[in-house]
């Protein structure tokens, strides 16, 4: 059997190994092994204030964003291993919710990871 996971919902299955590779059985993701592209949705090294969390049925988290200085109001669907990254960075500043926080991402240029999206800073708005 091969083992799947989905990087965006983080399902996972099996199928046999003379099995067709198929779209995730959660989420329906044809490209389940591809994150998502967040350079098709926001600016890497932009800063971001969350104004708001929606996770759909699927269990995949998309923020809601308003540029800060700019007027740039973009979403941005979170892979798990960033939903993760983001719980864990919002656990630690004890916000309940991401809202009035400041998120800023960028991809990674170099490494096991190069390409990938990282969240760089998350901090509270300033006042």
């Amino acid at each position: 059997m091969v083992k799947e996971r989905c990087v965006r919902c983080d399902a996972s299955w099996e199928r046999g190994p003379n099995t067709a590779r198929h779209p995730c059985p959660r989420c329906g993701e044809p490209n389940w092994d591809q994150e998502f592209d967040l350079g098709d949705y926001i600016g890497a090294r932009n800063q971001y204030e969350i104004i708001g969390e929606r996770i759909d049925s699927n269990q995949i988290l998309t923020l809601e964003l308003r540029g800060v200085n700019f007027s740039h109001a973009p979403v941005a669907p979170l892979s798990h291993r960033l939903k993760s990254m983001y719980r864990h960075q919002k656990g630690d500043l004890g916000a309940k919710d991401g809202r009035g926080l400041v998120v800023e991402f960028e991809q990674n240029g170099s490494g096991p990871q190069k390409g990938l999206w990282v969240i760089q800073s998350l901090t509270r708005k300033r006042v």
